[in-house]
């Protein structure tokens, strides 16, 4: 799919006609610039509104009432109706749409009254056929449109700037976005309807049973397993709540120390502490790859050292025991040696020695296989080996205990130039009055966030606890039914549904096992392509885990989740929505469908804004961009008019409250207003 053009009259903040042309092919970006409550959402809300008929989009609150029709139109119709329009052309697969749809209002007194009109629907095919009569059955549309972007997975190419707020943060509600995306890429919504479904039935079937039993020790049962069900609520809305609080933390800690470091002398010590850091992370690496070889050497060779001084005794044991043994020289040796008359092991010729040869075969004749001479002479072959490698293996455990031990203590020395940092801005700090208290702020939350963290982590501990200890009264409960004769029917029935329900719940989390593998991967690959160099070494990998929650896996392979800025969250969050993107297209090298992103670059600092716009053309076929001038500083224009991929810049000016102009501007012309 391709947006050619968009066409609004009356619609919103957009009085009388006016257009946007889309860019595409090499030059893919489209920029729409306008600080906040000039349109910029407006544009949005009219590409939803012309594709889907949506008045409503993700952002609001679908209780309230949202008026389309621009509001000074209204005004000068004097109760008269006012049709407020959108045109959409779009292209896909070499057919041409043209897609118009009007919704009309009217203004009585301080009343409005809005109601969806015509929709039109003109088609142009591969060979340039136009169609003059419109398809207006909207059904039919709805149908078409679908097969063409289908609805349900429209919001991972037009997404606003609450869908990447919702998932920079570490709630529920990330978990919901992310499953709701899962389940809409596989179609299994139809499925997960009918596990909740069978829920809704296990519960009713479970509490009818309980009421007509009258079974004291059942009803008891039941009530120790909704205790705890309620405890393990109770508790994941506190840790909820918890990392909510900790991202805020984080991000009031984000702030304060970009206010310190707007003081020069400041700046230069965080400047020294930030790679110092990095020092100290790379020192971590190297610790933890000395403790995966030291622990690869041990493994091999730890066994060995530890017997070491019981070798000698036992290898004398060991000799003795195999001079017994009748089976010394193997009997296919003693064979051949008489087939062939010529001693095997030292090349006698028995033939001229018939003593030699007699000798031969009576150890034939008194031959008797034991299993223990090959076991006798795999251990003595292992203690011998062991003992010649001893020497090397003692000498490699040694340096790298050494080795080990100096990272440890280049780490205890960058902690202690840490410290001396963090003394040295709070002295800076002190110095100056206004800096003081953001010091001190400083110092709190940090204890705070760690306190979060420490509250979290035993919080978790519970839930599992809980959880264990409901399952298990669960089976006690099942058994108990079981036991009881009157109630055998009823116990068959919760017994096939919960059946039921489980084969339901085994398709679905196979289906989206194999869903949540590939999205990690294609959000990793991406989140690797935008984010700053400097942390592509710090995350190695965006994990989407069992319960549909977003994981920042570090170097170390630890879950870092927490302790990444909002910045890097941003990212993060645009990487998982371009992956969703991504796999809903197919088996495509490019997203063949258009990225409309609305304010999307947020808290993103300036080197990850660059790498965003230096790849995400590459990745889309179209990139349309709704920015504030906060956004789009001289920095980012220039980066985007150096990618050579901006295609068409438009600017939305206010002329009064209700009616913004969309202005197109040369592609040569400085539109940017901030440094």
């Amino acid at each position: 799919m391709k947006l050619k053009k968009i066409a609004v009259n009356n619609f919103r903040q957009f009085y009388g006609q006016q257009e946007i042309i889309f860019a595409s092919g090499e030059q893919n970006i489209t920029i729409i610039f306008g600080e906040n409550g000039k349109g910029k959402t407006g544009i949005f809300r009219a590409l939803m509104f012309g594709l889907y008929g949506s008045t409503h989009i993700e952002q609001d609150n679908p209780k309230e009432k949202i008026h389309l029709v621009n509001f000074i139109a209204l005004e000068e119709a004097k109760n008269l109706p006012v049709e407020a329009e959108v045109q959409l052309q779009f292209e896909s697969k070499g057919k041409t749409y043209q897609l118009n749809r009007r919704i009309m209002g009217i203004k009585t007194g301080e009343i409005i009254k809005e109601r969806m009109s015509e929709v039109e629907l003109y088609i142009t095919d591969e060979n340039g056929n136009f169609s003059p009569d419109s398809i207006t059955d909207e059904d039919e549309i709805y149908r078409i449109i679908n097969d063409i972007l289908h609805a349900s997975i429209k919001d991972f190419f037009l997404f606003d700037a609450e869908k990447i707020e919702t998932l920079t943060k570490t709630d529920k509600s990330v978990k919901e976005e992310v499953k709701n995306g899962i389940v809409k890429l596989l179609h299994i919504d139809k499925l997960e309807e009918a596990i909740k479904l069978l829920n809704k039935l296990h519960a009713t079937e479970k509490r009818r049973l309980l009421q007509d039993s009258q079974n004291l020790d059942l009803n008891q049962k039941q009530n120790e397993i909704e205790a705890l069900a309620n405890e393990i609520t109770d508790l994941e809305e506190k840790v909820s709540l918890k990392e909510s609080n900790m991202l805020a933390c984080s991000t009031e800690i984000e702030e304060i120390e970009t206010k310190l470091a707007e003081n020069e002398d400041v700046r230069k010590i965080q400047d020294k502490y930030r790679e110092t850091k990095e020092r100290k992370t790379y020192e971590q690496r190297l610790l933890k790859a000395k403790k995966d070889e030291m622990k690869n050497l041990l493994v091999a060779n730890g066994p060995n050292l530890i017997l070491k001084d019981t070798y000698h005794s036992v290898k004398n044991y060991l000799d003795q025991v195999l001079v017994d043994q009748q089976d010394l020289i193997p009997i296919e040796v003693i064979e051949k040696s008489l087939n062939e008359l010529v001693c095997a092991c030292c090349g006698t010729n028995l033939e001229e020695n018939p003593k030699h040869k007699k000798q031969v075969e009576f150890l034939k004749e008194n031959f008797k296989r034991s299993n223990l001479t090959p076991l006798v002479s795999l251990v003595t072959s292992s203690i011998h080996d062991a003992q010649i490698s001893e020497e090397d293996q003692m000498r490699s455990i040694n340096k790298s205990l050494k080795e080990f031990r100096e990272i440890k203590n280049n780490i205890a020395a960058i902690d202690r130039q840490l410290d001396d940092f963090q003394a040295d801005i709070e002295n800076k700090a002190q110095e100056q009055e206004n800096l003081s208290h953001l010091e001190s702020t400083l110092k709190n939350k940090k204890n705070e966030l760690d306190e979060f963290r420490v509250d979290i982590s035993k919080m978790k501990d519970q839930i599992i606890e809980k959880e264990n200890n409901r399952k298990a009264k669960e089976k006690e409960f099942n058994r108990l039914l079981r036991q009881n004769e009157s109630l055998k029917v009823d116990a068959k029935v919760l017994e096939y549904i919960e059946g039921l329900k489980e084969q339901f719940e085994r398709v679905f989390v196979e289906y989206s096992d194999n869903m949540r593998l590939r999205l990690t991967e294609e959000a990793t690959s991406i989140f690797k392509l935008l984010i700053d160099s400097k942390d592509k070494e710090l995350i190695s990998k965006i994990d989407i885990n069992e319960k549909y929650e977003i994981e920042i896996i570090g170097w170390d392979q630890v879950n870092i989740t927490q302790d990444i800025s909002q910045g890097q969250r941003q990212v993060v969050a645009l990487s998982f929505i371009t992956s969703l993107a991504k796999v809903a297209a197919g088996d495509y090298t490019d997203i063949s469908f258009p990225l409309f992103m609305d304010t999307p670059f947020g808290r993103i600092s300036g080197t990850n804004r660059d790498q965003l716009i230096q790849n995400i053309p590459r990745l889309s076929s179209q990139w349309i961009l709704l920015l504030t001038d906060t956004e789009l500083s001289k920095t980012e224009e220039m980066e985007f008019k150096a990618t050579g991929k901006l295609g068409k810049w438009y600017r939305l000016d206010q002329i009064k409250t209700g009616h913004s102009e969309i202005v197109e501007l040369d592609l040569n012309e400085t539109i940017a207003t901030r440094g």
